[in-house]
Formats: C-alpha cells, sequence, structure tokens
C-alpha cells in the first residue's frame, strides 16, 4: 500500500529556495528548485528518480511540475512519510474541518489527533489551497524530527523569502526539496546516526537496488575509506559497494570527470597505486613503489587528455615532485623538474598548476610545460617569473626584483608576449615588500602592484596604485579601489590592507574619496560584502588573540556639491557598527560605547 499512495504526496511535502541556472552539470545553480550539493539540477531527472523509489508517481497527466500542490496532498504526503499510512486507513479518527474531501478525511484525521497539522481557522483546513513554501518545510520537519524548526535542516529563510516573493511554489519545487530531504539526518527517537535515505530503506519504502537505479545521473556518489582499508561506494551515506582490496589508505580525485579514479595503497614496506572503476570498484595495479611508511609517496591527479591521465607523484622524504603519464596502465615519466622550492614542492592546482579547456600548464624550473593532446612543450620565463592564472589562452604572470616588477598577458601555447605592464618598487633594499599580484578572480587581478583585467584575451592595467580590495559591478564603468599612499604596508590580519578609497572611471579618471590626510587612524581590511558604488562600506579588524578580532564597520559619505557632484572636500566616515571578539569580556551595552567613542575621535579630525 506504501508504494500505491507514495505519489502525490511526495511532490507536496517540498518548499524551494532559489532559481536554478539552467545546466545538466552535477552542483551547479539552477532556475526552479532548491540546490543541493551533489545532485544534478533538473527536476524531471529528480521526479524520475523519486519514481524508482515510490515517492512520487505523477498524474495521468505526467509529472505536472508546473503546477502548484494542495494541503491536502501534503496531509497524505505527511503520513505516508511517517509510515503511518496503514493505522490511519484503520483507525478512526476525527477532525473540525468541513473542507476535506471525504478520501482524505482519514489522513487529516490522524495528522489532528496527533497534533501534527492545524486548520488555517477552525472550521476549514483550506485542502483545495496551493501549500506555501513554509508550510511544506514545516510538513517536512515534522517527519524528520520532533519539533518545527524547518529553518534548521530542511530549508532556510532565505530560500523561503526568495519563494514567497519571486518565485511560486510549485511541484517542480516540491521534488527538489524531496531529494534533499533525502539527505538529511533521521532525528525521530533519538536517532542521530543515519539519513532519511536509510531511514526509507529501513522502513521498507525502496531498497538499496532501487537507489541504486533510481539515483543514475542525478546523484553523484561518494567514495570513503572505511576501518576495513577498503573503499565504499555510497548514494545519499547509503552503502552499495565495497572494493575487494583492503589496504586502500587515500582516494584521488573521485569526483573527476571520467569513469574511474585513482587510489593509493600501502601494505609492509611498499606503496601502490590504483586506477579504480568508479561503478564496479574492481582495481587495477598502475605502479609500485618502496617505501618506510604509506605517506612517503603521495599523488594527485591533474587531468586526463586523449585517454592519457596525468598524474603528480610525490616523494615527500625527497621533497620533490614529478608529472607520470599513465595510458592504457602503461605508466611513463614526463616532467621530472617541477619547480624547485622546498616550501612549493608540492602541486596544487591554481598555484603551481593550471588546467583550463583540455589543457594543462605546469610550472617547472625557469618556464613552464604546455600540455595539450598534441604534446608537451617547455616554454622559457625570466627569472623570478610565476604564473599567477591560466585563462584559457592566456597566462597572467608576474616577475618581481629589485627595481620593479613586471605583469605579463603572454600566448599560452607559445610564451608570446600580448601585454606588458611595469610598476616600479616603492620601498627600496626591502625584498620581501616587493610590490606583487595577491588576488586572482574572475579574471581580475590586484594588489599592491595596481589593478588588472583580462577581458577578451587582452590585459588592461586599470591603476597602477596598490589595490587592496575592489569594488565593481560588470553594469558599472566605475572601480572603487582601497589602496593606500607610496612607500607604506599596511599590514592586517590577512595581508596588507589600505587606508584610502579611490574611485576610477574606465578612461582612467580618479576621484580620491577619501585621502588619510588627516591621518584617520583606520587600517581598513576590506570593503564589506554588502559594499557598493553607491553604498561604500569598509571594516577594520584588530586581532585580540585566539583567533578573534575587533571589528568596526564603517560608511563612507564622499564630498558632494549639491548637484551631487563630487568637489573632492573632505570625505565623511560614519561608524556603524562593533562587534567585539571576545564579546564574554565586554560590559552590557558595550557596541554603542565603542561606536559613540569612535566617532567622537573621527568627528574631531574632521571626518
Amino acid at each position: 500500500m506504501k508504494r500505491i499512495l507514495s505519489t502525490i504526496i511526495i511532490l507536496v511535502l517540498l518548499s524551494s529556495n532559489q532559481i536554478f541556472a539552467e545546466t545538466t552539470e552535477v552542483g551547479e545553480e539552477t532556475i526552479k528548485g532548491v540546490h543541493t550539493e551533489g545532485i544534478i539540477d533538473d527536476g524531471e531527472k529528480q521526479a524520475e528518480m523519486l519514481k524508482t523509489l515510490g515517492l512520487f508517481k505523477g498524474t495521468s497527466n505526467g509529472f505536472e511540475l508546473d503546477r502548484g500542490l494542495k494541503r491536502v496532498e501534503a496531509a497524505v504526503m505527511l503520513v505516508r512519510l511517517l509510515s503511518e499510512e496503514e493505522q490511519a486507513l484503520a483507525g478512526e479518527w476525527s477532525h473540525p474541518f468541513d473542507d476535506v474531501p471525504e478520501w482524505a478525511d482519514p489522513y487529516v484525521g490522524w495528522l489532528y489527533e496527533s497534533g501534527l497539522t492545524k486548520g488555517i481557522s477552525g472550521t476549514k483546513y483550506g485542502s483545495s489551497m496551493d501549500i506555501t513554501f513554509e508550510q511544506y518545510a514545516l510538513f517536512l520537519r515534522r517527519v524528520q524530527a520532533d519539533d518545527d524548526q524547518w529553518t534548521e535542516s530542511i530549508a532556510t529563510e532565505e530560500e523561503a523569502k526568495s519563494f514567497s516573493e519571486n518565485i511560486t511554489f510549485t511541484r517542480y519545487t516540491a521534488v527538489t526539496l524531496t531529494t534533499r530531504f533525502l539527505t538529511l539526518t533521521y532525528y525521530r527517537n533519538d536517532n542521530w546516526t543515519y539519513n532519511m535515505a536509510r531511514f526509507f530503506i529501513e522502513k521498507g519504502y525502496f531498497s538499496v537496488e532501487e537507489l541504486i537505479r533510481g539515483s543514475e545521473g542525478v546523484i553523484s556518489p561518494t567514495y570513503v575509506i572505511e576501518e576495513d582499508d577498503k573503499i565504499h561506494k555510497r548514494i545519499l551515506d547509503v552503502d552499495t559497494l565495497s572494493s575487494e582490496i583492503g589496504n586502500i589508505k587515500d582516494t584521488i580525485s573521485t569526483d573527476n570527470n571520467v569513469d574511474y579514479f585513482y587510489a593509493k595503497g600501502f601494505d609492509e614496506d611498499k606503496v601502490y597505486l590504483y586506477r579504480i572503476d568508479k561503478n564496479t570498484l574492481d582495481e587495477t595495479l598502475v605502479l609500485t613503489r618502496d617505501a618506510n611508511e604509506y605517506f612517503s609517496w603521495d599523488y594527485e591527479y591533474g587531468m586526463s587528455i586523449d585517454e592519457v591521465d596525468y598524474i603528480f607523484e610525490i616523494d615527500r622524504e625527497e621533497k620533490q615532485s614529478k608529472l607520470l603519464a599513465v595510458r592504457e596502465g602503461e605508466v611513463s615519466e614526463t616532467i621530472s623538474n617541477l619547480r624547485e622550492n622546498e616550501f612549493a614542492f608540492y602541486p596544487f592546482e591554481n598555484g603551481n598548476y593550471f588546467i583550463s579547456q583540455n589543457v594543462m600548464v605546469v610550472e617547472g624550473k625557469d618556464g613552464y610545460y604546455y600540455i595539450d593532446n598534441q604534446e608537451i612543450r617547455f616554454h622559457s620565463l625570466e627569472v623570478d617569473t610565476s604564473i599567477l592564472s591560466f585563462e584559457g589562452k592566456c597566462l597572467i604572470t608576474e616577475t618581481i626584483n629589485e627595481s620593479m616588477t613586471k605583469i605579463m598577458c603572454i600566448r599560452a601555447d607559445d610564451a608570446d608576449i600580448i601585454d606588458s605592464y611595469s610598476v616600479s618598487q616603492d620601498i627600496p633594499n626591502e625584498p620581501y615588500e616587493g610590490r606583487s599580484i595577491k588576488y586572482v578572480k574572475d579574471c581580475e587581478f590586484y594588489g599592491e602592484a595596481g589593478y588588472y583585467v583580462l577581458r577578451d584575451d587582452r590585459l588592461m592595467q586599470i591603476t597602477d596604485r596598490p589595490a587592496l580590495d575592489i569594488i565593481h559591478n560588470d553594469s558599472s564603468n566605475e572601480y572603487i579601489i582601497l589602496t593606500h599612499e607610496p612607500g607604506v604596508r599596511i599590514h592586517t590580519m590577512i595581508g596588507n590592507g589600505g587606508n584610502e578609497i579611490v574611485s576610477i572611471d574606465d578612461k582612467g579618471n580618479e576621484k580620491v574619496l577619501l585621502s588619510n590626510e588627516p591621518k584617520h587612524g583606520i587600517d581598513i581590511f576590506e570593503f564589506s560584502d554588502e559594499a557598493t558604488e553607491e553604498d561604500i562600506l569598509f571594516e577594520s579588524r584588530t586581532e585580540v588573540g585566539m583567533g578573534h578580532s575587533d571589528i568596526f564597520y564603517y560608511k563612507l559619505l564622499p564630498s558632494q556639491d549639491i548637484e551631487d557632484n563630487y568637489d573632492e572636500g573632505q570625505a565623511q566616515i560614519v561608524v556603524v557598527d562593533y562587534c567585539a571578539g571576545r564579546p564574554e569580556m565586554e560590559a552590557e551595552g558595550y557596541v554603542k560605547e565603542y561606536v559613540d567613542k569612535k566617532q567622537k575621535i573621527l568627528d574631531e579630525l574632521g571626518y
């Protein structure tokens, strides 16, 4: 009976968060339902999986994912998810609602007498009303736990707000929330040890075999090593398969886009590298190394190009690494002289090797290796040059010497220079204070050496001023830069900070929004996450020990005339808030005291 009934109802118990960004990739955002890590954002495929599991059947018109869900459907679903359908149908239950259809009376009656549901009034249940995100999340929480705290697991208040304001709650959303629900821990009956999927399997709702079949292409399996030193394949934290071999210590890149991964084993005095089939967990021995400890050797998967796997082999004792090529089980050494640096011999992506568009670039001594489906080519670089980023066709590099720092864009396949910019060092005879790029994100590069943007395979210098943080909207032609005067460094908890704020338009015209004259005494850590070109918010942080820091929050009011044009006058700084790193050591009402004290100091300085 549970299989016959579990269809219409599971569609009802869910709600959703944000709009999915249309995609077929696992783990990307979506536009109609909630996103859950490791689950493909496709409501149709999720609905097919739930159908296989007996949790969702749809209607005579198909899944009807675009229509809303009724409260009475949700009631039936809740009873079924609680495994109480048999009891509900066998008993005689009452409720005070006059708008419940006869077929649903047992379900609503059982829920009402069990204290699990309420109506919209004393006599109305609201059976024909579409359920809301919050109501559906609440239903699910009552299946999962003995309370109504749905924001602790089912969904967030932000998700509920997003749907109430922008998006209609539909069966599509319900499907995605139900799928998420399977991943959550089951808390009823003082249980904290397994999730809802395992709960449903134990209750007989579906089998492990049905979970394997239904989840294919929807849920990414995970691969873990248990105490038996075997690899266990799990779907929704349910064991579905284990490996034959039992000497495994590490798995390597189980989330790659090929149908196998690598694993490291250890037995007595040898380390083994295996290739593991993702579906069957069958192993193929790739190589063996003599070793005193299992961690004497380590491996990192780089990428696969035309059936060749490139794997880094790290000799921890000798502090060396090399790049191996594995083709059809045959291993060859391709690069042996990777960058020799005691602190950077271990390969790490976007640090000393880079991957873009089926090409891998690996830093070597005084140059780099360009690896594609044709060959491996070495290109020399100027001494003291490091690679900052690999963006499709271009490498962004940085060369630092005593007199200057050079930022270049070079063509990756032949090392030809496309763009080059040089900035003079501003602190003589201080090699550790050389101007450099510290931040790389979304084709933007900035730090003490300035601010640069890569567009259409060309590198543009926005400014050669130090740039420690940026506010920029793609639709705007203005950049707000956190900077400082030349010849100083403002050291904060993490990296360098600034004490000046400058606006730069796309033609290079600058406006100093905040100078350090007179000295305001604020070492600005960064712009706040909520900061915009119109609302310039920033923070200062002072470490107070044990990983804690005192934080002041500020808002900048640049000087403007009555026509709202910048007049280069003295800016105002408003102290917005304060957060103590050790609030337990502060007196009640301390926030206002700190804010007022800091504001008084700034006011006296003319800010």
